[in-house]
């Protein structure tokens, strides 16, 4: 949907189960991965599937534009949001 070079990272492998607090605490990590320009990696991946996503294994330096943050809780506490960082997300 999004095609091979976007790249997909978790912050679980750090936190663990964060319950009704994961969305705020990914979209703090979503807001400092746009203004640092780099993509955290997801910690305990050892072989991604490199042909399904790009999964980084280290911190990857790549400007970001805009990020999806997503949310799967236990008990339904699900969300999706789209952050935009306001000097690089302009409309073309």
């Amino acid at each position: 949907m999004f095609g091979s070079d976007v790249p997909v990272s978790s912050a679980k492998g750090n936190l663990g189960h964060t319950m009704g607090a994961c969305g705020a605490i990914e979209a703090i990590i979503c807001i400092e991965a746009m203004a640092r320009g780099v993509v955290p990696p997801t910690r305990n991946l050892v072989e991604p599937d490199v042909a399904a996503i790009a999964l980084p294994t280290a911190p990857l330096d790549k400007p970001l534009s805009r990020v999806l943050s997503t949310n799967f809780a236990f008990g339904g506490i699900n969300t999706a949001v789209v952050l935009a960082h306001p000097d690089l997300a302009r409309e073309p």
